[in-house]
């Protein structure tokens, strides 16, 4: 993904966040849409690596359970995980087990 594209990525999960804070009602297949659509623009260069996995899951998880926003949370973490390098990428998916 293009370091534009995923700016503007970015910038529409969080006014997503912001607008969950207002209501949740009516938002949950919304937020359950952005966790399938970050899997495929993220998967789309190269495989998911596992922490990008990890938070997917958890968004998903957290978005069926009604958690909106923790969800748009750990989906903004992939998307900006999956933009490390290798380096930090490996140090900080150690260092968050």
């Amino acid at each position: 993904m293009t370091t534009n594209r995923m700016q503007e990525f970015l910038t529409e999960l969080k006014s997503l966040y912001v607008k969950l804070e207002g209501t949740y009602e009516g938002n949950q297949p919304q937020v359950l849409r952005k966790v399938e659509e970050t899997r495929q623009l993220l998967s789309r260069d190269s495989d998911l690596g596992e922490w990008e996995k990890q938070l997917l899951h958890m968004a998903e998880r957290s978005g069926k359970a009604n958690f909106l926003c923790l969800a748009v949370q750990n989906i903004i973490k992939a998307t900006e995980v999956s933009q490390l390098s290798q380096n930090e990428y490996d140090r900080g998916f150690n260092d968050d087990k």
